[in-house]
C-alpha cells in the first residue's frame, strides 16, 4: 500500500484554528436542563437568577434571646438590665425566624443570669445583632450564576438556595474513541498476549482523560487494520450522537495507517501532521459537522495529541477556559 507523507506539517494553534473553525459550536453541543442538585461539573448555558431570597426571612444567627436592642442600651458590667421573658426576651434556636418586634439576639453565652421569669445582660446588643437578615446571601431576581460558568458544589448549595432547581446547561461533550490494530488486545477479557500482541490501554487513557475534562467518553472493542472494517466504525461513530471521533493509531506514515484515507472518505482532512514530536503523526478531519481525530498508536504521541489537541477542542466546545499547564521555576542540573 502506498504510505502516507507528511507534505504540510502545522503547528499546534495552527491545527486547532482549523479544526475550529470546520464546526458549528452553537449547532453541535446543545443546551439541556439539568437537576441542580446534580449539576455540580456542569457549565450554564445562560445566566442564572435568583427566584427569591436567602434567607426569605429574618432569623436567628444564634441560640439565645430574641430582643429589641434599644432595650438593652443601659446595660453595663456590674449594672445589668433585666428582661422579661415572652415580652422583652424570646428564647430562640439558631435558623428560628426573628419575632415581631425583636431586631438583635443575645447569644446565650452572654445572658449572665435567668429564671423562670427574665434573663439579665450586663452588655447592650445592637441593631441586627446576630440576625441573617433577608437576602442575606442571595436576593430574589439577582444573578446567581453567569453563563458559560462551570458549577461547582458550593455553587449547588447557592441554586438550591435561591429556589432554582433545574440549571440549563450545555451537554456534555461526547467522544466516540475507536481503538484499531490487529496487534492489539480488547483488555476487557483479561487476555495473556502472546509474540507481536500488545494489551489495548491507549483508549482507556483517553477516556480517562476526556472524563476529567468533564466529557462522556464511548469506547468501542479494537477494530483490525482493515480499511472496511473502519470505515464502518468511523460511520457508525459519526452517525451516533459523539460529538468528537477519535480513531486510536493507524495516523502515521506505515504500510497499514489508514485512518488518512478513512477519514477522506466522509469529508476533508483539515491537518495531517504537527509540528511537534511527540505527536506528530496527528490526524484531523471534519464530517457531518463533527471532528475527526486520529490520535498517534505511540501511548506518549497519544497523550501529546489528547493534551495539545482534544483538550483545548473539548474545553472549546464546553464553553470553558482551556487547560493550563501549572508553571514552576526549575533550575536543570545539566
Amino acid at each position: 500500500m502506498r504510505r502516507n507523507i507528511y507534505l504540510e506539517m502545522v503547528s499546534v494553534e495552527e491545527a486547532l484554528d482549523a479544526a475550529m473553525a470546520s464546526l458549528d459550536r452553537d449547532r453541535l453541543v446543545l443546551p439541556e436542563v439539568v437537576p441542580a442538585h446534580e449539576a455540580a461539573g456542569r457549565v450554564t448555558a445562560g445566566p442564572v437568577f435568583a427566584r427569591y431570597s436567602s434567607p426569605t426571612y429574618h432569623s436567628a444567627a444564634m441560640d439565645g434571646f430574641a430582643v429589641q436592642s434599644s432595650a438593652t442600651f443601659a446595660a453595663r458590667e456590674g449594672r445589668p438590665v433585666r428582661l422579661a421573658k415572652g415580652a422583652a426576651a424570646v428564647p430562640v434556636n439558631t435558623g428560628n425566624p426573628l419575632p415581631p418586634g425583636m431586631d438583635a439576639v443575645v447569644m446565650i453565652e452572654h445572658v449572665l443570669a435567668e429564671d423562670a421569669d427574665a434573663i439579665s445582660v450586663e452588655k447592650p446588643a445592637f441593631p441586627w445583632q446576630h440576625v441573617r437578615r433577608i437576602g442575606e446571601d442571595l436576593v430574589a431576581t439577582e444573578l446567581v450564576l453567569p453563563q458559560n460558568h462551570r458549577i461547582t458544589p458550593y455553587d449547588v448549595g447557592a441554586l438550591l438556595s435561591a429556589g432554582i432547581w433545574e440549571v440549563r446547561c450545555w451537554e456534555r461533550v461526547r467522544l466516540a474513541v475507536i481503538p484499531t490494530g490487529d496487534e492489539v488486545l480488547d483488555f476487557s477479557p483479561r487476555p495473556d498476549p502472546g509474540p507481536g500482541q500488545v494489551v489495548e490501554s491507549n483508549s482507556q487513557v483517553l477516556c480517562a482523560l476526556a472524563r476529567a475534562w468533564g466529557c462522556e467518553p464511548r469506547r468501542v472493542p479494537p477494530v483490525p487494520d482493515d480499511p472496511a472494517a473502519l470505515s464502518a466504525a468511523v460511520r457508525a461513530a459519526l452517525d451516533s450522537d459523539a460529538h468528537l471521533v477519535v480513531l486510536g493509531a493507524g495516523s502515521s506514515a506505515g504500510s497499514k495507517d489508514f485512518a488518512r484515507a478513512t477519514f477522506a472518505q466522509f469529508g476533508p482532512v483539515l491537518v495531517h501532521g504537527l509540528t511537534v514530536m511527540p505527536g506528530k503523526p496527528t490526524l484531523i478531519g471534519a464530517a457531518q459537522g463533527k471532528l475527526l481525530v486520529g490520535a498517534p498508536g505511540y501511548p506518549v504521541s497519544a497523550v501529546v495529541c489528547a493534551e495539545e489537541i482534544l483538550a483545548p477542542i473539548c474545553a472549546w466546545l464546553s464553553r470553558i477556559p482551556r487547560p493550563e499547564r501549572r508553571e514552576v521555576d526549575a533550575v536543570l542540573t545539566r
